[in-house]
């Protein structure tokens, strides 16, 4: 097997600054069918009190979750990410996948191989954006592996505006749903500084050679019904303590989703925080200057 290697980014280390523990560990994991799976992992000091595991965005990958190891490691966590099939390090066809499902049962063997490392510990799972709906649509179909639920601008409602680069596309879009599902066509960079503040990120996002450049239509299609499954159906299922942290100012996610999504949440304990002016991207943005500390302390409490 080849050597494994942390993601190293100069630009990302910058966006951690002081506050960085380090890049963990890392290590593959090999799925059902052989596919392998990247995985970095940060582990406190002592005895861990939860384990975190988080489900990154859309054509993204998992190194963006060391910013939540910088906050909660030190609190007694450990915190896991794996790059999605497809995405960043992991193996599988770039930018397209024919099933959410898949990348649901790839998470809940994350999970599984958390738990066998860290037997008894409680397990949270945390999700941004499309690694939001990831974790609603989780914690739904498996209650027991999901002691709380921690979510960022969770993907489950889209903004019903269209911006006038995509609608130009649209008949290529059109096209492509009903002659090459499959084929990635969809340009996910280039308008990075719509959804993040901080010019460092805006920069990381650009240049990381781990995020993907476009996705398929099959891809979106199956993002989209998992978000209404997410919205619509999932709330009443989930019964953890949960927490939501929502930028009013989001240009793609509509905050109606969010504030629909605690409504119908059949948890006792839940909590929605919305930030006026936060954009999509809330744990780099300067008008979310508490966001770490509310997280920590939800988390100290839970």
């Amino acid at each position: 097997m080849a050597e494994v290697r942390v993601k190293k980014n100069l630009l990302f280390d910058e966006m951690r600054g002081s506050k960085s523990i380090g890049d963990g560990t890392v290590e593959w994991l090999r799925m059902r069918d052989g596919t392998k799976i990247f995985m970095q992992e940060w582990h406190p000091a002592g005895a861990p009190r939860r384990a975190v595991v988080c489900f990154h965005g859309a054509s993204g990958q998992g190194q963006y979750f060391a910013l939540i190891a910088d906050i909660l490691t030190p609190r007694g966590a450990a915190v896991f990410v794996a790059d999605y099939r497809g995405h960043g390090m992991s193996e599988g066809p770039r930018g397209d996948f024919s099933s959410f499902q898949t990348l649901l049962d790839d998470c809940r063997e994350v999970v599984k191989s958390v738990k066998v490392k860290l037997p008894g510990v409680p397990v949270i799972i945390l999700g941004e954006s499309m690694g939001g709906a990831m974790a609603v649509n989780y914690a739904a179909q498996f209650p027991e592996d999901t002691a709380a639920l921690v979510l960022f601008a969770p993907a489950l409602l889209f903004r019903k505006s269209i911006p006038w680069p995509q609608i130009l596309q649209l008949p290529l879009y059109l096209a492509s749903a009903i002659f090459a599902r499959g084929k990635p066509i969809i340009k996910m960079t280039g308008q990075e500084h719509l959804g993040i503040k901080d010019l460092t990120h805006v920069n990381f996002d650009k240049t990381d050679p781990f995020h993907l450049s476009h996705i398929s239509m099959r891809y979106f299609m199956q993002l989209s019904k998992y978000m209404g499954i997410g919205l619509n159906k999932c709330p009443g299922r989930i019964k953890s303590p949960t927490i939501l942290f929502q930028g009013e100012a989001d240009p793609g996610i509509d905050p109606e989703g969010a504030k629909l999504f605690v409504e119908r949440l059949a948890a006792a304990d839940k909590e929605l925080i919305l930030y006026p002016k936060g954009l999509h991207v809330l744990l780099t943005d300067p008008d979310c200057p508490d966001i770490a500390g509310r997280l920590a302390d939800w988390f100290d409490k839970h």
